[in-house]
């Protein structure tokens, strides 16, 4: 070994010194970037390599005696590398460290892997995101809802809910099958036809979910959203388990079902009576107040002559606007509060029948309202105000209440009989009264002379005096109508019906009168009304005897009627109103349906009733367990003939058909010889103003389809379509729903699979070819386009159900029968063929362009097949070599074929075509 100097090593070393004081002045190579940060799994990744590539021998002998020979001690030089290496941390950044070349090129490829998998990722939450979007636009399930509907299904009550009310029942046999044999054998029929096209081939498979509504102008009228202007008292749905609220329900549906019926047919019908008879049995004071309501109005009824025509409902016109109504209104009330009152003193004569014979001798009414003067409460009343009594008998509260019990004639005998009394004491009232009695006009007025007259005496001698009869006081101002600035009766106690008829008595509704009239002297209903609405329920409403619904019909205030009935028991509220809508008393709101208030105002300040969203929001419960009775009720919306209210009970109608999916039951069914079968709707086609079988397709089957097409419900709209005789369409929508089958489905997997017919996706098939068909036998129902295109579909499917089965040769005859692309050119220019078949590629229907790729790849994969069958072929024979050059020329021509409009195509299918042409080469 060469010895080396001592000075030789120390020189060397200070040579190292040097060299490392001095580089640290040089500029780093990677001094102009930042460090690179790795992730983990690049970390792993590096550490894998170094381990791999490290150096299996890592003695280098040969550098050893080269600097052994320099002079250079590679021991010491070893020891002073290390030092340093030690010390590097200290002052070197490993930011300057020199940069690999190959760092970069693994950190890029490391970044591009990372670029590739976010972009994936990205790709896919995207996707996710636009799924969730769409279930979010067209699916709503509301699954606390969902629970709710279970539970109230079983007649279990939710506590503290507010959003249901006691109107029906979700379970139960349909109420109208005893009555219906009709509806009863469109029933059947469907169960029992085995062919029929909607349910077996169209309603199978079909979702559940409940999708959302699409809102136009006419909307909410089904909605079950609440009243926000109302609140109910005891809310709670109809349960199957509550035999009275059940047996309420079915005979007011029964009944409607019937009122159905007759307007049908054009015949009167009884309504206010019937329902008068449902309520009758009420025994808590809230639900006699219903029945005394429809008392009121049969009242009417009777008292104005008005018979239960249709064609009062039929008439836009609003009564309560009139004069001579609020006339006959005053006229009516006045009687059935003076009715009820006389029933009130017999009531009290009955009682003391044995008594009141001796005392007073026959029942008559003088007599009756004598002993009602002796009860305890009247009696008691009398002691403590100054009374004029002639023979012992109280004249003045006599008249009165014989006035207040309409016993006018009664009262008139009695002043006859008194005439020499009254002379003395009232010697103009006698002339008075009898003017007053012999009038018929509607509100007993004096005329202006008489009544100036009574006016003039009351103003001299009553009105300020302190020790009248207060009783007095009161029959002069009911005769005369004196001094309306005070209307109420001092000094004596009456009840509410009381105070009612006195304010009835003065109103006034005749124009002539309203003009000439003082301020002060004008009294109208309109005035009384407004009094009644400030005053509020709790005015009129007693513990045990609530009276404020009845004063408002009796007013004539039928929608806050119906408003305070909803109160009570919705049941009895819908079908109040239904009441009131026959004989034209409700306003009707100008925004029916599209609005969760009950009751609104109009430009004029006129109380309006939601009407149409009322009986929609009726029918909540009972849509799907009793559908029939909801179209009888839904059918009310037109009760009267108007334009509006007749659009607002189609759309409801349509939504009904969508949302309960009885497509059968509502629109008709068609027999497998292709008879139709009407529905409840067409049946009912007259009460919604529908002339012909074609404007109800065209109005309720054909909108109900379209709607369904936008909501994304492509099957229902399918059968909706078939129903409205839409046959063009229904071809068009099949042809659409087989193409998307087959070009989305992979080529090789069979369309007859187990799988695909379990989740419904192999049902446009067996539409497709039972439609086809059908429309055989009438093909002058659909275009011929559109029978062309699903021929050409029903060809393309046959074609790949032979390449699953491998029938190669079969395929490529199918193939060449279509004549979409060149596949034989044995007698055309190959090229000119192939571009003319190019170009009609854009004149291709878009159902027939989308399949194209797929019909490629499965005409190149059978020339393949065909051809790897021939050249593997034994037997050698000049029609053998003339095949595979036919089949070559095939192969050929869709490739030119696919190169044309390869561009028209997914991408990876020129890709495919590629490959399989060169393993034909």
């Amino acid at each position: 070994m060469t010895n080396i100097s001592l000075s030789a090593a120390n020189n060397g070393s200070r040579l190292l010194q040097e060299l490392l004081e001095s580089s640290k002045n040089l500029p780093t190579q990677s001094s102009e970037f930042d460090s690179i940060q790795l992730g983990v799994n690049e970390i792993k990744k590096r550490a894998h390599n170094l381990r791999r590539n490290k150096d299996k021998n890592p003695n280098y002998t040969k550098a050893h005696y080269l600097l052994a020979g320099s002079g250079a001690s590679i021991d010491y030089i070893e020891s002073e590398l290390k030092s340093i290496e030690s010390q590097l941390p200290q002052y070197l950044d490993s930011s300057n460290l020199p940069v690999i070349s190959n760092d970069f090129d693994a950190y890029l490829d490391s970044k591009k892997d990372e670029c590739i998998l976010a972009a994936i990722e990205r790709s896919l939450a995207l996707a996710a995101k636009d799924y969730d979007n769409y279930v979010n636009q067209n699916i709503s399930i509301d699954w606390k809802s969902k629970r709710d509907d279970v539970i109230k299904s079983f007649g279990i009550s939710l506590p503290n809910n507010n959003n249901t009310n006691s109107n029906s029942n979700t379970t139960g046999t349909n109420i109208l099958n005893e009555v219906d044999e009709n509806a009863n054998a469109n029933t059947n029929d469907d169960a029992n036809d085995t062919n029929s096209l909607q349910y077996k081939k169209l309603k199978k498979g079909d979702s559940s979910s409940l999708w959302k509504k699409k809102s136009n102008h006419l909307n909410n009228v089904l909605s079950t959203a609440d009243f926000q202007d109302l609140t109910p008292l005891n809310p709670k749905l109809i349960n199957v388990n509550d035999f009275s609220s059940r047996d309420k329900f079915e005979k007011n549906a029964l009944y409607i079902y019937q009122f159905n019926n007759f307007r049908q047919s054009n015949k009167n019908y009884p309504l206010a009576n019937c329902f008068m008879d449902i309520t009758s049995a009420a025994t808590d004071a809230k639900s006699k107040q219903i029945n005394e309501v429809w008392k009121i109005l049969n009242n009417f009824i009777k008292v104005n002559n008005i018979t239960d025509n249709i064609n009062l409902s039929n008439d836009n016109n609003y009564i309560n606007n009139t004069i001579s109504f609020r006339k006959k209104l005053l006229l009516s009330s006045k009687k059935y509060l003076e009715s009820q009152f006389f029933d009130h003193v017999n009531n009290i004569f009955n009682k003391n029948l044995q008594i009141n014979s001796n005392e007073n001798g026959l029942p008559t009414n003088i007599n009756k309202i004598k002993s009602f003067l002796n009860s305890q409460h009247i009696k008691k009343n009398l002691k403590n105000i100054n009374i004029t009594l002639i023979n012992d008998v109280p004249i003045w509260p006599l008249i009165f209440y014989l006035l207040r019990a309409g016993c006018y004639t009664d009262a008139l005998e009695v002043l006859e009989s008194n005439k020499s009394v009254f002379k003395k004491i009232d010697q103009n009232f006698l002339t008075y009264f009898r003017k007053f009695v012999s009038l018929n006009n509607e509100n007993k007025k004096l005329s202006k002379d008489l009544e100036n007259k009574i006016q003039i005496e009351f103003n001299q001698f009553i009105r300020n005096s302190i020790d009248v009869d207060p009783y007095k006081y009161a029959v002069y101002k009911i005769i005369g109508r004196c001094d309306l600035t005070k209307k109420n009766i001092p000094r004596i106690t009456i009840g509410i019906e009381d105070w009612l008829w006195l304010h009835l008595t003065y109103i006034n509704e005749d124009n002539n009168d309203l003009v000439n009239d003082p301020v002060y002297q004008r009294y109208t209903l309109a005035d009384l009304q407004k009094t009644i609405i400030q005053s509020g329920a709790g005015h009129f409403n007693t513990v045990n005897n609530p009276l404020y619904l009845q004063t408002l019909v009796l007013t004539g205030l039928y929608e806050l009627a119906v408003q305070q009935a909803y109160t009570i028991n919705e049941i009895d509220a819908v079908h109040l109103a239904i009441g009131f809508a026959y004989y034209a008393l409700l306003r009707f709101s100008s925004n029916q349906g599209s609005s969760n208030l009950l009751i609104t105002k109009n430009s004029q300040k006129q109380t309006e009733i939601n009407f149409s969203r009322l009986l929609g929001y009726y029918t909540r419960s009972f849509r799907f367990s009793e559908t029939r009775a909801s179209v009888e009720y839904l059918l009310l919306i037109c009760l009267r003939k108007d334009k509006h209210q007749i659009e607002i009970a189609h759309e409801a109608l349509r939504e009904l058909v969508l949302e309960t999916r009885e497509f059968s039951m509502l629109l008709g069914d068609i027999n497998s010889d292709g008879t139709a079968l009407p529905g409840r709707i067409e049946e009912r086609k007259e009460l919604l103003y529908l002339q012909n079988e074609k404007e109800y397709l065209d109005k309720i089957a054909e909108k109900a389809a379209i709607k369904a097409d936008e909501e994304g419900r492509i099957y229902d709209s399918l059968l909706l379509y078939q129903l409205s005789e839409k046959h063009d369409t229904v071809i068009s929508i099949v042809n659409k729903l087989l193409a998307d089958l087959l070009s989305n489905i992979d080529i090789y997997t069979s369309l007859n699979d187990q799988a695909l017919k379990e989740n419904g996706e192999a049902q446009p098939i067996d539409i497709a070819r039972n439609l086809s068909e059908i429309y055989k036998l009438s093909p002058e129902k659909i275009s011929t386009k559109n029978r062309n295109i699903l021929d050409m579909l029903l060809g393309i499917l046959d074609i790949r159900q032979n390449f699953i089965e491998n029938k190669w040769k079969l395929c490529l005859k199918l193939i060449e029968d279509l004549n979409i692309f060149p596949l034989n050119c044995s007698n055309n220019n190959d090229l000119n063929y192939a571009r003319k078949k190019a170009q009609e590629f854009n004149e291709l229907d878009e159902n027939i362009a989308k399949n194209i790729s797929n019909l490629l790849l499965i005409t190149m994969t059978c020339v393949s097949e065909f051809i790897y069958q021939l050249s593997n072929s034994s037997y050698i024979d000049p029609a053998k070599e003339a095949k595979l050059f036919e089949l070559n020329e095939m192969s050929k021509n869709c490739m030119i074929y696919a190169g044309m409009v390869q561009y028209k195509m997914p991408r990876e299918t020129y890709s495919k075509l590629i490959s399989l042409e060169s393993i034909n080469m």
